[in-house]
């Protein structure tokens, strides 16, 4: 169906008796919409004037109007002019002209144009349709003549009644009439005649389709030189200019002969069937650029040159040109990239399109911009494109190689400790570098032998890593070949050495270089303490012992007792000095030495001597048979009562624990208030002392016992036993066994 339907022609009002063009375009039709025209109500039907196809009869049609108008037939009331054109999306758009004579009858009236297709009738839909209404103006009011002016009129009176109009203007077409004038009244003529006043057309240029259009569409532009004022209304010729220059005048026709009444005979030329009214600009570009202007002419010949009508057109700017400075790019330092027109086109609001390789840098739109730090990134090729409302330039490529100087990748660390027997000694060094930079081994400042075989450099490239940012670099490595060295081990005395890993330089930068201390590490060996055995008395600190060993890296100490269960770490110093120690103190004491290569022991002995210590039996509570009492033995704190027989005679046990073991006893016992030593009856069994009871005793006493070595004497151990029990202890100790 078609998409928009137009009227056109008429732009204000037009004046009685002069001829009028309207103009239907309907556009977008597959098939091509069919036009109709009512007046009010009325449709307009004249086919003997309606003209279909061919696209030239249009051009035809205007042929004949003209020379109607030539041969002054004014009884030219209307007719429908078909023109219909395939455009280049496949659609149609058809021109439907009405030409006819303005007269009062026509103010005020509504012309309608409807336009259907197969489309739409098979739709079933309403007719498209637009309307115009016309404002017919009288060129001459009724109004009584000044005949005064001779310059203007002669004659119109009595004696010369007919009337004479001298310099005839478009003002001076109307209706005419006379009137009679005497003592008794007047009469107006009942007839009139219309004075027809031809002039030259006054045009204005239609442009379709407006302005800007765009180069690069190669679209085809429209001109109509159309009429705003003039009679008759249709244009013979127009010519057509450009920035004030002719370009065309049409109809453009060469004949040959021409007939009698000076028409053409034949075909006059491709320009000569053209409708000179239509200027059409093909595949525009921006040389169509500029102001048009026409003129139009008809029967009354050419009238004004139009005002202008520009034809903007938008265009890219020129193919850019692309620089970047300063010439050698070095990573980590900044590049700029300028990209220049030599002519920015059409609009001049340029703007560029940036490419990095085929990443395109939205966030830069500038024509120059700079890169602060240059990255690996960089070395690749930078686009530009000039851009404005008419298109893109042609691009502009370069190519940018960024360079990098020596610089370390993976440096060697400051120091490094190697285990003396190890079979896998290596340093490695990787050095940044582009061009390419070579690698050299130092040892202690001089240029390191290889061709003793005791060392060995394997020197690899590596290729750029984007992820890093790291550029072409070196991979260095320094091996120690063991197995050429005294007894495939490292010298354990030898001092420590400084290895240097050093580059030379390229065209970039200096070179770089990265050294390391390297020592020959061990593990612990030759531990000594001093002294192995340590006697001490107890309530006493033993001197400090020393615990000394050789390794590398330098050892570190522990001490530890090893008969504690969890052995807790005593000390962390090389010496271990103890406080006041006691009997439980008495043991091994271990000296560990360790580094990272291993843990050596040492061990010393305490020896922690102390006085005796006795232990006597413990207190037993009974009642005696022949008693109704309750006796309890008496409990020293350090003190176990037991019973004992020795040689099956009762008797009471003094036990004890001594260092050193070599211990005499002595057996005292407090009778009332007297107390006095007992020699006999006692038998030493190691740290076991036997006291014999006599049973004839009648009374209670108190015993006690007490030991002696080389230390001291220890404190009493004393125990009571009462009188006369002695054989109800024994009878209860057997049956309690």
């Amino acid at each position: 169906r078609p998409t928009k339907i137009e009227l056109s022609g008429v732009r204000n009002h037009v004046v009685q008796g002069t001829n009028v063009l309207l103009i239907c375009d309907v556009h977008g039709a597959r098939p091509a919409a069919a036009v109709r025209w009512e007046n009010g109500t009325t449709p307009i039907t004249n086919e003997s004037l309606v003209q279909t196809s061919p696209e030239d009869s249009f051009h035809q049609s205007r042929q004949i109007l003209s020379e109607l108008y030539r041969e002054g037939k004014k009884d030219v009331f209307f007719s429908n002019i078909l023109k219909i054109n395939l455009q280049r999306d496949g659609t149609y758009t058809t021109k439907s002209s009405l030409v006819f004579k303005a007269s009062h009858f026509e103010n005020g009236r509504q012309f309608y144009c409807y336009a259907e297709n197969d489309v739409m009738q098979k739709m079933k839909e309403t007719e498209m349709h637009a309307m115009m209404i016309l404002d017919v103006r009288r060129r001459k009011m009724e109004k009584n003549l000044t005949l005064t002016d001779k310059s203007k009129y002669v004659g119109g009176t009595l004696i010369n009644p007919p009337l004479y109009v001298n310099n005839v203007t478009r003002d001076d077409m109307g209706e005419y009439t006379c009137s009679l004038k005497n003592e008794v009244g007047s009469e107006t003529s009942p007839d009139s005649i219309f004075l027809n006043v031809q002039f030259a057309p006054d045009v204005e240029i239609v442009m379709e389709p407006s302005t800007p259009i765009r180069a690069v569409d190669k679209s085809n532009v429209l001109l109509e030189c159309n009429i705003t004022s003039g009679n008759p209304s249709t244009l013979l010729k127009a010519r057509w200019f450009l920035d004030g220059q002719l370009m065309k005048e049409f109809p453009e026709c060469n004949y040959t002969s021409y007939d009698e009444n000076g028409i053409g005979e034949g075909n006059g030329g491709p320009f000569c069937g053209l409708d000179p009214s239509i200027l059409s600009l093909e595949r525009v570009d921006e040389t169509f650029s500029g102001n048009y202007t026409c003129q139009g002419k008809n029967v009354a010949g050419w009238g004004p040159v139009s005002d202008p009508q520009e034809l903007i057109v938008y265009y890219p700017p020129s193919p850019a040109k692309l620089r970047y400075y300063p010439s050698k790019v070095v990573k980590g330092a900044s590049v700029t990239l300028d990209c220049t027109v030599d002519s920015e086109g059409r609009p001049d609001n340029v703007t560029y399109i940036w490419y990095r390789g085929s990443h395109q840098m939205a966030e830069i739109t500038s024509s120059k911009f700079t890169i602060p730090s240059v990255r690996l990134e960089t070395r690749s090729n930078f686009t530009c494109i000039a851009e404005n409302d008419g298109g893109q330039s042609d691009p502009a490529t370069v190519f940018i190689n960024v360079n990098a100087p020596p610089a370390f990748i993976q440096k060697l660390p400051t120091y490094q400790g190697v285990l003396y027997s190890s079979q896998n000694i290596n340093l490695t060094c990787i050095v940044e570098c582009y061009p390419e930079c070579s690698i050299i081994w130092n040892k202690d400042g001089s240029n390191l032998d290889t061709s003793n075989n005791l060392y060995s450099v394997i020197t690899t490239p590596l290729p750029p890593d984007s992820r890093k940012n790291d550029f072409e670099s070196i991979n260095s490595t320094l091996i120690w070949n063991m197995s050429a060295w005294p007894g495939q081990k490292l010298n354990k005395t030898s001092q420590n050495s400084n290895y240097t890993c050093q580059s030379k330089a390229n065209s970039i930068g200096h070179g770089v270089s990265s050294t390391i201390e390297i020592a020959v590490d061990y593990p612990p060996e030759e531990l000594i303490v001093s002294p192995r055995v340590v006697n001490v008395v107890e309530k006493q600190s033993p001197s400090p012992v020393k615990c000394h060993g050789k390794g590398h890296p330098a050892l570190s100490y522990q001490w530890k007792k090893s008969t504690s269960p969890d052995k807790p770490i005593i000390s962390s110093n090389e010496e271990l000095v103890l406080g006041s120690m006691n009997r439980m103190d008495t043991g091994i004491y271990v000296c560990e030495a360790s580094n990272k290569h291993g843990t050596q022991t040492a061990n010393v002995y305490f020896n922690v001597q102390f006085t005796t210590t006795p232990i006597t039996t413990t207190a037993i509570a009974t009642t005696l048979p022949h008693r109704n009492e309750k006796y309890i033995l008496p409990d020293a704190p350090e003190c176990r009562i037991t019973h004992a027989e020795k040689d099956s005679n009762p008797a009471l046990l003094c036990t004890v624990d001594a260092n050193p073991q070599e211990v005499t006893f002595i057996w005292r016992v407090r009778e009332a208030n007297e107390t006095f030593a007992v020699s006999s009856n006692t038998y030493q069994d190691g740290l076991k002392s036997y006291l014999l009871l006599d049973s004839s005793i009648d009374l209670s006493r108190t015993y006690f016992c007490i030991a002696n070595n080389s230390v001291g004497f220890s404190s009493p151990c004393e125990k009571g036993v009462v009188g006369k029990c002695f054989f109800y202890v024994t009878l209860l100790y057997y049956l309690h066994s």
